[in-house]
């Protein structure tokens, strides 16, 4: 079959078109999400694109999350419905048009600047760019379908925090996002529909954010209950009414991509999070790990929502030095704070099988003394390993 070219949209014939209020400037109207030059006014005072936002530094400096960033693709999804009911197609759309206020948790997505639309109606050609033809073919108009599918890739970046623009499934780590961390924590069921690259339709995603939304809320509020945050800690042990003073050890096998050691890392992390919510108590962490030399953070305290980051690559290090660096941080911890009240745990972290050495069964002996001392100790694994080091671990346990 032939394949006919036939002449895209040219600048001057869009602005004529927005010039002449035609009937779908009209429609484009209609959607209160939609900001037209001249209406930046609607903008919350402190609007920054959804690019920038997605950044390393603002993340943190806004303690974004999933609950967050799963708002705002509900709210993004949302308009992109509207488009849809409208017949109108925009194509690609870039994560720079997309404002949101980073402050708030509960304000929408709008998007600036619809003259910038690649195109407007289902039947104008489209001009193909090569990172467009790996996600959506070759084709010679941008039909329904593939507007479909780059709205769902449009969506999936906002899920994760990406701010790259050829983001594959799942992310490869990079230093400028979190979208990693943030693939790891969406739920399984989407991240298996990724992977086998099935198509939602609109009400879909909007189904299906909704129904998360909604798990999120009823999990956040069981773990609240329904009294006061002051009835719980008048309801806790006396004991246990100061910090909780958290210390995490990484013993790394795997020195590349450490996929599963990541995993119940970030999960162990967010769980904290939330019992730190829950109770109104404040974490204190410290972390050892290591890349050729053991590495250290002493305590200290995070804002909500930090991510402590594992590099990809690292190189062995001595797991004994590491434990005893942990007993001694730990150790000159408690006896400072001997006089406050707290919560002291140890979060041994471990993926795979390693030497059993004198300086590990000292280390093992240490800590079973420090647990007399009002330490908690728990060991985490990534996936089961069977080796002596392990069974000397194991004696820590309750």
């Amino acid at each position: 079959m032939e394949r006919i070219d036939t002449q895209g949209q040219t600048p001057a014939s869009k602005e004529e078109l927005f010039a002449s209020s035609h009937p779908v400037i009209k429609m484009l109207r209609e959607l209160p999400q939609v900001i037209f030059p001249g209406d930046e006014g609607r903008l919350p005072d402190q609007a920054c694109s959804l690019k920038c936002l997605f950044g390393r530094e603002m993340m943190d400096h806004y303690h974004v999350d999933r609950r967050r960033l799963y708002a705002m693709a509900l709210s993004v999804a949302t308009l992109l419905e509207g488009f849809r009911q409208r017949n109108i197609y925009p194509g690609l759309l870039d994560l720079e048009d997309l404002m949101t206020d980073p402050a708030s948790q509960d304000s929408p997505v709008y998007l600036v600047r619809p003259n910038r639309f690649q195109l407007l109606f289902f039947e104008q050609d489209y001009e193909w760019y090569p990172e467009d033809e790996r996600l959506l073919g070759d084709g010679l108009f941008f039909d329904e379908a593939r507007q479909l599918l780059s709205d769902q890739r449009l969506i999936y970046r906002i899920l994760i925090g990406s701010c790259r623009g050829n983001i594959k499934v799942p992310p490869a780590k990079a230093d400028v996002d979190y979208a990693h961390v943030f693939y790891q924590q969406l739920p399984d069921r989407w991240k298996e529909k990724l992977e086998h690259h099935e198509v939602w339709t609109h009400l879909q995603i909007i189904d299906e954010l909704k129904k998360q939304l909604m798990l999120d809320q009823a999990e956040a509020s069981a773990k609240a209950g329904p009294g006061p945050v002051e009835e719980k800690l008048e309801s806790r042990p006396s004991g246990n009414k100061g910090p909780l003073y958290c210390s995490f050890v990484l013993l790394r096998t795997q020195l590349h991509r450490p996929l599963g050691l990541e995993k119940i890392f970030y999960q162990q992390l967010e769980e904290l999070e939330n019992e730190g919510e829950m109770t109104g108590r404040s974490i204190v962490f410290s972390f050892v790990y290591g890349d050729q030399v053991v590495e250290a953070r002493n305590f200290r305290e995070y804002p909500a929502g930090f991510r402590f980051e594992l590099a990809q690559d690292i190189r062995d290090y001595s797991f004994g030095e590491a434990l005893v660096i942990a007993r001694d941080l730990m150790a000159d911890h408690m006896a400072r704070q001997q006089d406050h009240k707290g919560d002291y745990r140890l979060y041994i972290l471990l993926d795979g099988r390693f030497k059993n050495d004198q300086i590990l069964k000292k280390m093992v002996d240490d800590f079973l003394k420090m647990k007399k001392e009002g330490l908690r100790i728990f060991l985490l694994e990534s996936g089961e390993c069977y080796c002596e080091a392990k069974e000397q671990l194991c004696r820590l346990l309750d």
